[in-house]
């Protein structure tokens, strides 16, 4: 007598017979294993799509968002609370957007957003980092005895 064991995860099919006599720890083993490479193969074949999709998306931002706006929204994405350098920024557009950003601009255009209030910045050594500036919540005084008002003052 035998164990028929099958999975299947998306396109991937595994069939597994195993004798009634196997140790269960192997079995335990074996499944565990198996399903292991399932989730792996599964996850590489969602990477290799969702990456073509990126990539679609990344080609049309190209042509119609401006790199300052795109440099802007990689910050959003990927450094919305840590520190980080104009390199981290030019490394990540060239990597991403698959095309060539010179250093200089890059530098301006993170010194424009923190003109603009929109980041704040960090002399390390000879090194300048960068962080979103954390928002200003304006406070709002809240009286605390309710004002009565006649109807004749409003």
């Amino acid at each position: 007598m035998s164990i028929r064991i099958r999975l299947q995860k998306g396109q991937i099919k595994v069939e597994l017979e195993i004798d009634s006599n196997a140790d269960p720890d192997s079995v335990n083993t074996m499944v565990s294993l198996i399903l292991q490479k399932l989730v792996n193969k599964s996850s590489d074949i969602n990477k290799k799509s969702t990456s073509k999709l990126d990539n679609d998306r990344n080609a049309q931002l190209r042509g119609i968002m401006p790199k300052y706006q795109r440099i802007k929204q990689l910050i959003i994405s990927y450094f919305p609370e840590t520190w980080f350098t104009s390199t981290d920024i030019k490394d990540l557009y060239e990597s991403i957007f698959k095309e060539p950003i010179r250093h200089s601009t890059v530098t301006t255009y993170l010194r424009r957003m923190e003109e603009e209030g929109f980041l704040l910045s960090r002399r390390l050594g000879r090194y300048i980092e960068f962080k979103i500036a954390d928002s200003i919540v304006p406070m709002v005084s809240i009286p605390s005895q309710p004002q009565i008002h006649n109807r004749d003052e409003i």
